[in-house]
């Protein structure tokens, strides 16, 4: 990160799982971008050999609150969670607060999707030990951002983390 990034490529992510074991699998994928705080997130429907070989760990249940029956109900397909993060991501700088667990979970979505990710994951605390002097504000911060006390956040829910980690990130960027 030696070149200024322009805070309109800048996008948060955060992916949930089923467990933080070898056996977990995502189960949620939510993004924020920085210059406008415009969120996606989705629920992932589990594929039949997560189901069969994967873990579902009832303490991260209890954390994120999302239940088997949610995502049988609500859950979006692989194939379509992967072709939406690529078509939102690609040329994008992707920041996350666990770059080697998301990256674990994304690279089973996009092995199941058989597809790849077009971004890159960096970590987050990089930018935000470093952002006011690694970024061009090429728009404005977002107003949302001035008063991050006004949001109410559910940790452990992929958009919610995601903002949460924006919101830090553009209340420093705001104070340089």
């Amino acid at each position: 990160m030696s070149d200024r990034i322009r805070l309109s490529s800048i996008v948060f992510l955060d992916v949930e799982a089923s467990g933080l074991g070898e056996r977990g699998y995502p189960i949620e994928v939510g993004f924020v971008r920085a210059a406008d705080l415009t969120a996606w997130a989705a629920l992932v429907r589990p594929t039949r050999r997560w189901r069969e070989t994967g873990q579902w760990d009832r303490v991260a249940e209890g954390l994120h609150g999302i239940g088997e029956n949610r995502l049988d109900q609500e859950g979006v397909g692989v194939m379509d969670v992967a072709r939406a993060l690529n078509g939102q991501l690609a040329g994008k700088m992707v920041f996350t607060d666990a770059p080697d667990f998301d990256r674990h979970w994304l690279g089973l979505l996009f092995e199941e999707a058989f597809d790849t990710p077009e971004f890159e994951l960096f970590p987050a605390d990089t930018l935000l030990k470093h952002g006011s002097r690694a970024v061009e504000a090429d728009v404005p911060v977002p107003a949302a951002a001035q008063d991050e006390t006004r949001t109410t956040l559910r940790r452990h829910r992929a958009k919610d983390d995601a903002l949460a980690l924006a919101l830090a990130f553009l209340g420093a960027l705001g104070r340089r």
